[in-house]
Formats: structure tokens, C-alpha cells, sequence
């Protein structure tokens, strides 16, 4: 069983885990609010719960890791890297501008596609570096008078 994690849009959350075939056997997409980075983890613990299965089930990740928002992209590859790297299982991942289906159906066809992509060009180097498309907007915050 391999997972599949998307927080690329930073609007919507992706956790799936699919077959030896690369196909959706269970699946929770939502959209999430601002500031929501910690359900990406409480959403691979429903799915296993749901599943039965534990994190040493898990034969591999795939991420998408690029491009979209600063926070949403680190949190979903931080995950892909510390699971990869405990578990010892391999990690691989694709890039994608691709605005996310809105079906049930076409999500699933998406996640098909694009980790059937990510298995076909593995990473060497072990980890990932999320890739954002543009540069970071950090600022510090103004005091208000």
C-alpha cells in the first residue's frame, strides 16, 4: 500500500493510499482553513484506522511537492520525508500546477495519474525539497498603534 500526499493548493488536503496498481482503495480529500497544517497527519491516522492497517503497512509515499503554497508544501513533504526516512521505505514525488478535480471521480483518476508519474522517476538523493514557484512572502508582523 503506498500513500499519496497533497497539500499543494493550501486550500485542500489530499491523503490517499492506493494499490500495488497505483489505484485509490480509500481516500479524504477536504478543504481545509487557513492555518490547518496539522490535519494532514490526523488524516493518514483516519485513513489507517479506517483501513485497519498501521504505518508499517505503508510500502511507500508519494508526494506532490511542488508548486504551490509556502506552508502547505513543507508540511505535506516534511511528512513524506520523516515517514520515508523512519519507515525506510522509498519516496518519490512529482511536481504539478494542475488545479485539483472537483468529482470524486476525476480526483481519483488525478491521484492515478500523477503517482503512477511520480513512481516512474524515483529520487536519488533520498529526500525532497518542496519546490514553490515563486519566491516565499515572509514578513514580520507591524505593531499596531
Amino acid at each position: 500500500m503506498f500513500l499519496f500526499l497533497d497539500r499543494a493548493t493550501g486550500a485542500e488536503t489530499i491523503v490517499a493510499f492506493l494499490d500495488k496498481n497505483y489505484s485509490v482503495q480509500s481516500m479524504r480529500a477536504r478543504h481545509t482553513i487557513r492555518r490547518s497544517s496539522h490535519v494532514l497527519l490526523a488524516d493518514v491516522f483516519f485513513l489507517l484506522k479506517k483501513e485497519k492497517k498501521t504505518l508499517k503497512d505503508i510500502r511507500g509515499v508519494i508526494v506532490i511537492y511542488g508548486e504551490g503554497k509556502f506552508t502547505a508544501l513543507r508540511t505535506a513533504v516534511i511528512l513524506a520525508n520523516t515517514l520515508a526516512w523512519t519507515l525506510r521505505i522509498p519516496l518519490s514525488g512529482v511536481v504539478t500546477d494542475e488545479h485539483r478535480p472537483k468529482t470524486q471521480k476525476t480526483l481519483r483518476e488525478f491521484i492515478h495519474m500523477h503517482a503512477r508519474r511520480a513512481r516512474r522517476c524515483p529520487l536519488h538523493r533520498g529526500f525532497f525539497l518542496p519546490q514553490y514557484g515563486k519566491e516565499p512572502n515572509i514578513t514580520y508582523q507591524t505593531r499596531m498603534q
